[in-house]
């Protein structure tokens, strides 16, 4: 097995509610024993989530900062990938809103998705042939006293998008204008959308909808609550794409009571296996999952071996998990036991600021 090219996102300048003590986004190689070594990077102001277009030659990244270009929001970035991994920036569009921290693409690479947290609104954009993003097309404002959208998720269909809503306790469903790169059709101003395009689901007080994921068969959706410290899963209909609630369980184990929040999940490959992040407990649960009925049996917990595991991802061959422990400034790989899901430290880590974000090239 050959060397693999992983992207890493960083907090570079902070915000309001994080230290800053990266550069911008790392190209980092992945050994065939999980040793991971840096090959390049380029700055960027608060790249702290990133999404490939399906083409896999375009890198996105969203800029978590509140200021762009004089206007009050932040920004989503564009670079072109070279073939030793290397970036180049195409290009920058604003999102409207303040503090975006998640961007995704849809499968046909058309359209791409901004959640902005601070702002608690979703922006979304066409996507060109190089791949550089045109201007938003679409805006969605979440209402509410404090809504703080935090990721978007397309179904494996491809028709209808998913927004976690942290802060209005929701999970938002669109039926996007793929065609348009728009999240739902706007008027010219991007100020007003009809109701009749995007429904809410609302969720347990105090859980907080963080990030999702989708069985890849799209008959399950399965939220982490960030608050909640739970897990979700919800039945998908096939005809709208309505969401029901099938099952809550928690992230942490029996009888834990510190502080705690869940950040990222995570589905294998082959579907057998959901994995989910606590930054606090500083632990991957591993659940294994029902093939028929889509239920999760508790496998057990690893130690993240760092502080505040954000984010993490397969590597593209799926030997190896990587975790951004954010707090810790360190980056660690774990062999994935495919049979049993258990996660066994490599022993290997490499050590950059204000990790938030692993995507494998």
């Amino acid at each position: 097995m050959s060397d693999e090219l992983i992207f890493l996102g960083t907090y570079s300048v902070g915000n309001v509610y994080h230290k800053g003590a990266g550069v911008g986004v790392h190209v980092i190689s992945l050994s065939p024993d999980g040793a991971l070594h840096e090959v390049s990077s380029i700055a960027s102001a608060n790249p702290t989530f990133l999404a490939l277009h399906p083409n896999r030659k375009v890198l996105y990244a969203v800029n978590e900062i509140e200021e762009f270009r004089g206007a009050r929001g932040g920004s989503v970035s564009a670079y072109s990938i070279a073939a030793d991994g290397r970036l180049a920036l195409l290009g920058e569009q604003p999102t409207i809103g303040t503090g975006p921290c998640h961007v995704s693409l849809d499968a046909s690479g058309r359209t791409a998705f901004v959640a902005n947290y601070g702002g608690g609104s979703v922006a979304s954009y066409p996507v060109g042939p190089d791949g550089a993003l045109g201007a938003p097309a679409g805006f969605s404002q979440h209402p509410g006293s404090a809504p703080h959208a935090h990721s978007v998720v397309m179904d494996p269909a491809n028709r209808f998008a998913y927004a976690c809503d942290l802060g209005d306790e929701s999970i938002w469903i669109y039926k996007p204008d793929l065609d348009r790169g728009s999240i739902f059709p706007m008027d010219a101003d991007l100020a007003k959308a009809s109701s009749d395009d995007a429904r809410s689901v609302s969720v347990q007080a105090g859980s907080g909808p963080r990030h999702a994921a989708f069985s890849s068969d799209g008959r399950w959706l399965y939220v982490i609550n960030e608050h909640g410290n739970t897990l979700m899963q919800f039945a998908v209909d096939p005809t709208d794409g309505g969401l029901s609630l099938v099952d809550t369980v928690s992230t942490l184990p029996e009888g834990y009571a510190e502080t705690s929040y869940a950040s990222d999940v995570k589905l294998s490959a082959d579907g057998r296996f959901l994995y989910g992040a606590n930054r606090g407990h500083n632990s991957i649960v591993i659940f294994s999952v029902d093939q028929s009925s889509g239920r999760l049996t508790l496998v057990g917990h690893e130690p993240c071996g760092g502080s505040w595991p954000r984010h993490f991802s397969f590597s593209r061959s799926g030997a190896f998990l990587l975790i951004a422990n954010q707090k810790e400034n360190l980056v660690k790989t774990f062999r994935v036991n495919r049979d049993t899901g258990l996660l066994t430290p490599t022993g290997h880590a490499i050590s950059l600021g204000s990790p938030t974000v692993v995507l494998p090239y």
